[in-house]
């Protein structure tokens, strides 16, 4: 079963002020205002207020993405107060998005021993530990947040996203189940503007996922519709629910969805691919040809792009373009077997059936049980006219799908060739079983394998 990856949440805001701020003067007064109090209180309301002070303009920076900026302020924080462990799970954070994940777990542990009943220090640091491989690590933190502060809906959530790429999909679910109720309907620095609460959307959108891998479409449905009611500025909701749709064959609902992705993150690959796919899907060949395209200019790394296009250049019978994106493919992933089963492909209807035979069975070294490179490579082999060579390979395919009408067909014609017309006639028959929704079509390539056995028709390509 597929994993899917879902993003974790940490709480860098666990400790901002309840208090709106706005941009510019606002923020800026209220930090004069509390500086300007320490001359008439005592010394340790004026240290509290000081590192108060600096704990909001360290948040505000970091929450716009002025890491170093929020780091040196966390600092003189911390300077100032060594024992604020909130201090030490925000600098954590902050190190954290900078990716000095040593850094952040040396902050979270010094969080923990200043507050060893601190959930958000545990629960970040799993976060961290997760970055880092380190999965057993990060579950005994989620746990132990968990433990210390049951009520705090983000270490489920991201207990959840870690049991989920372990596969624990049951587990991430209840996970997921606990975490949406916790969740507050608004972020306590937001209830003034009404903002729905973003972290409640994300688990709305994580249990949609979880859900749609375990196979229920409607529950997924609903989750993500949720998700997009709470905050419906996501890009990436509308390309999961997109899938969805694209799974089950509604192709106008899934375009309107990708549509809208596109619209709030233009410059993302991964939406006009997912829009390729479905205009693919829709027989929009020139359509899905220009979102490949597009993919790609954002993202020249993009394997599945160059798989998916170069698919739409081969059944275009553009077999130059076909063959390059298949190549580009190849080179960014020198073992993928799809990859190698379509430049034989072109190959083959280039005219050159040894390099096909090559890049097939090179496809088939990497992946031993891949029916249709057997299939592919058995053709080949009937032309050369290494019968027993292509029945093998088709005795493989047929172990692998034991219902592939097209597997016996062309095994039933190695077999007429070879004279064991009882062994043909057996799998023509089977043939016509499997395949009756297009029986007529079967039995007039039969009727010409019997004139003379040698008709190619049908080639399988990976399209991916």
């Amino acid at each position: 079963m597929k994993k899917l990856s879902i993003p974790f949440l940490s709480m860098s805001d666990a400790f901002l002020p309840d208090t709106v701020l706005s941009r510019g003067r606002g923020r800026i007064l209220l930090t004069l205002v509390l500086l300007a109090s320490i001359g008439t209180a005592s010394l340790a309301q004026n240290i509290h207020i000081a590192t108060d002070a600096l704990l909001r303009r360290a948040n505000l920076l970091q929450m716009e993405g002025h890491l170093a900026d929020a780091i040196d302020l966390y600092t003189k924080a911390i300077g100032a107060n060594g024992r604020l462990a909130e201090a030490y799970v925000n600098r954590g954070r902050a190190w954290e998005l900078a990716d000095r994940l040593d850094d952040a777990v040396a902050d979270y542990n010094r969080a923990i021993q200043i507050s060893p009943r601190l959930g958000v220090a545990y629960s970040n640091r799993g976060i961290v530990k997760f970055r880092k491989k380190d999965v057993a690590g990060a579950l005994a933190d989620f746990d132990k947040a968990i433990k210390v502060s049951p009520h705090l809906a983000e270490a489920y959530y991201n207990r959840g996203c870690a049991r989920n790429a372990q596969g624990e999909l049951d587990k991430a679910l209840a996970d997921f189940d606990r975490a949406i109720p916790l969740f507050p309907q608004f972020l306590a620095s937001q209830i003034a503007l009404s903002v729905d609460n973003p972290n409640k959307a994300a688990a709305y959108n994580a249990r949609g996922l979880v859900r749609k891998a375990k196979g229920n479409r409607e529950g997924a449905l609903a989750d993500f519709y949720e998700s997009i009611r709470i905050n419906p500025g996501v890009a990436e909701v509308y390309i999961n629910r997109g899938t969805l749709y694209l799974g089950t064959g509604d192709n106008e609902k899934a375009l309107s969805d990708f549509n809208r992705a596109i619209e709030i993150a233009p410059h993302v690959a991964e939406n006009y691919f997912h829009r390729g796919m479905a205009r693919r899907s829709a027989g929009d060949d020139v359509g899905a040809y220009g979102d490949f395209s597009k993919a790609i200019d954002l993202d020249p790394r993009m394997f599945k792009a160059y798989m998916s296009r170069g698919t739409v250049l081969y059944a275009q019978r553009d077999l130059d373009g076909a063959a390059s994106d298949f190549e580009s493919a190849i080179e960014m992933n020198p073992n993928s077997a799809e990859a190698l089963n379509n430049r034989g492909l072109v190959a083959e209807a280039k005219g050159d059936p040894d390099l096909a035979l090559r890049h097939f069975s090179r496809a088939l070294s990497i992946r031993s049980e891949y029916a249709e490179a057997r299939y592919n490579r058995g053709r080949i082999l009937v032309s050369q006219g290494d019968l027993d060579g292509a029945i093998s390979d088709f005795d493989q395919a047929i172990r692998e799908h034991p219902r592939d009408a097209l597997a016996y067909l062309e095994r039933g014609r190695a077999f007429l060739l070879q004279g064991k017309n009882r062994e043909s006639e057996m799998d023509f028959s089977q043939c016509l079983g499997l395949g009756s929704g297009i029986r007529s079509f079967l039995e007039s390539r039969i009727a010409a394998f019997r004139l003379n056995g040698s008709v190619n028709w049908e080639h399988r390509a990976s399209r991916r």
